[in-house]
């Protein structure tokens, strides 16, 4: 679910395809059958990558959509992927792809295992945090920062409004909060 700036709500679902609702009025916008994995809103436009690696783009101004292939190659499922100014992230089951005008390279892998990405979030500014089976990593632009955590196999990962980071965790009971590339227990107020 997402809030753009003029106060319309975005969401999709699994089978229904995705819905815009403003004031009172509901905009629904069926897809092909492709599920949706992951959505970002990027300039004011909502982008919607799907299982089946395509990228349906809905621009409010025309209230419709069109769908594109995503420039990676890989036999691969789309997991996730965040759009920036100077390029983009692509989180696959095997590995994790950074494009931009010139290239697309992979940058998270490894030469004997494919590292999948479950999900990519902005930390702050240019700076993204990718979790998956290989724990969670900090990217800056399109390189690798660090490993935060080695051992830690999170299934999901969200950023609050407070710019704190929560981390769900397969392997570890609970929620966990990011402290200073640390994990502690969360325990709401």
């Amino acid at each position: 679910i997402l809030l753009d700036r003029e106060g319309s709500v975005w969401v999709t679902t699994l089978e229904k395809g995705v819905f815009q609702c403003f004031s009172k009025n509901v905009l629904s916008v069926h897809m092909p059958n492709d599920r949706p994995v992951d959505f970002q809103l990027f300039n004011n436009t909502l982008y919607v990558g799907t299982y089946l690696k395509n990228m349906n783009v809905f621009s409010k101004s025309k209230l419709l959509y069109e769908t594109q292939t995503l420039p990676i190659n890989t036999e691969s499922t789309l997991n996730s992927f965040y759009l920036t100014k100077t390029g983009n992230y692509y989180a696959t089951g095997a590995d994790l792809f950074y494009k931009d005008d010139h290239s697309t390279k992979q940058i998270l892998y490894n030469d004997k295992n494919h590292i999948p990405v479950n999900k990519i979030i902005s930390l702050q500014g240019d700076t993204l945090l990718a979790a998956g089976f290989a724990g969670v990593h900090k990217l800056y632009k399109n390189k690798v920062l660090n490993k935060i955590i080695p051992t830690f196999r999170p299934n999901c990962i969200y950023k609050l409004r407070n710019n704190e980071v929560l981390i769900g965790s397969k392997n570890k009971d609970g929620i966990f909060i990011l402290k200073n590339d640390s994990l502690l227990p969360f325990y709401p107020n």
